[in-house]
Parts: structure tokens; C-alpha cells; sequence
């Protein structure tokens, strides 16, 4: 499956030291682009030049779903 129009590439998280792999981080980068399009009333669509700004805050969306997952996996394993 081919992904359109990231606001921050694989190769970018990576560098900004992300450590999901590829199909999972395609995953949550949708997710974080949908929501940053709901917050900009989808101002960054389409765009050739995506701020900074944009690309760091798709990186923390990313990074609190999965603390919010690994949270909830903690929780899980604390009730057995």
C-alpha cells in the first residue's frame, strides 16, 4: 500500500529518533495527519512545504498514541 501526502516521512521520524517500523509508523502518521487536519480545518493539505512546526507536531501525536497504548498494555498487565 502507498501512502499520499505525509507531513512527515518515514525517513524524518527516524531521524528525529522514532522507533517504529515502517508499516506501523504509515499507520499512525495517518491517524496524526487526520487530526492535524481537523485542527487546521485542513489548511496543510495538499501542501508541498510542510512547516516544521507540523512535521514535530505529527511526531508528538505519534509518540502519545503509543504511550497511551503502552499505558493501557501496563494497566492490562498489572490487573492479572
Amino acid at each position: 500500500m502507498k501512502f499520499k501526502g505525509q507531513y512527515l516521512t518515514y525517513q524524518e521520524y527516524k531521524g528525529l529518533g522514532g522507533t517504529l517500523e515502517l508499516t506501523p509508523f504509515n499507520i499512525l502518521e495517518f491517524e496524526a495527519r487526520r487530526r492535524i487536519d481537523e485542527i487546521t480545518h485542513n489548511r496543510m493539505v495538499g501542501g508541498n512545504n510542510i512547516p516544521d512546526e507540523v512535521k514535530m507536531c505529527e511526531f508528538a501525536i505519534i509518540n502519545k498514541v503509543l504511550k497511551a497504548y503502552d499505558d493501557e498494555i501496563s494497566r492490562g498487565k498489572s490487573r492479572r
